[in-house]
């Protein structure tokens, strides 16, 4: 299961809640979606969890799915416990799982692997997030994809300097400039003749 979590929160840029509230019904494997229309929210101990809507209606999205991540919810799907509401991630025990348990198991990852770093659920999709937008991938498409109903936000928000980013653009704004002065020296040369 922890495979699936971490695979799915990074590879979809979902929030902790759409992941958990997803139902097998959700995820098309063969078209390779993921229709996000369910969250669930927390609750305090002992008492029912709560599924509910996602935060707002454009967070009511279909989401591609990764080949590598399809091939890993087929695998995840022949094991998976079952559960009164078909649901993707369960406990051992077919019950739903709580933002909390996601949570120790996250740092209990980062301890295995001696990882002194904080690492919470929403870490995943602030890394889809940013690195799409470092991709150049264009802010509306990124926005659709997080479920943000304004672009401003997700900009604001995920729209970071990736390191050596600065070089690469001066560089490329440095060849475009020679490109078009040794264009105009060209013309003017000829001009002259």
């Amino acid at each position: 299961m922890q495979r699936i979590i971490v695979m799915t929160l990074a590879f979809t840029g979902c929030r902790i809640g759409e992941l958990l509230g997803a139902s097998w019904s959700a995820l098309d494997l063969k078209a390779g979606q993921f229709h996000i229309r369910t969250s669930l929210a927390d609750s305090d101990p002992g008492e029912e969890m709560i599924f509910k809507k996602p935060k707002s209606k454009s967070s009511e999205r279909t989401v591609p799915l990764s080949k590598e991540l399809v091939q890993e919810l087929r695998l995840w799907k022949i094991k998976c416990p079952p559960s009164e509401r078909d649901l993707v991630i369960v406990s051992d025990r077919g019950k739903p799982v709580r933002r909390r348990v996601v949570s120790e198991m996250l740092s209990g990852i980062l301890k295995d692997l001696k990882i002194e770093k904080e690492l919470t659920p929403h870490s995943f999709r602030h890394t889809f997030a940013s690195l799409l937008l470092a991709k150049k991938r264009p802010v509306p498409e990124v926005t659709k994809l997080l479920g943000h109903a304004d672009s401003a936000i997700t900009y604001r928000t995920y729209a970071h300097p990736v390191p050596g980013e600065e070089t690469s653009s001066v560089q490329e704004l440095s060849a475009s400039i020679l490109e078009n002065v040794s264009t105009d020296v060209s013309i003017t040369a000829t001009n002259v003749s």
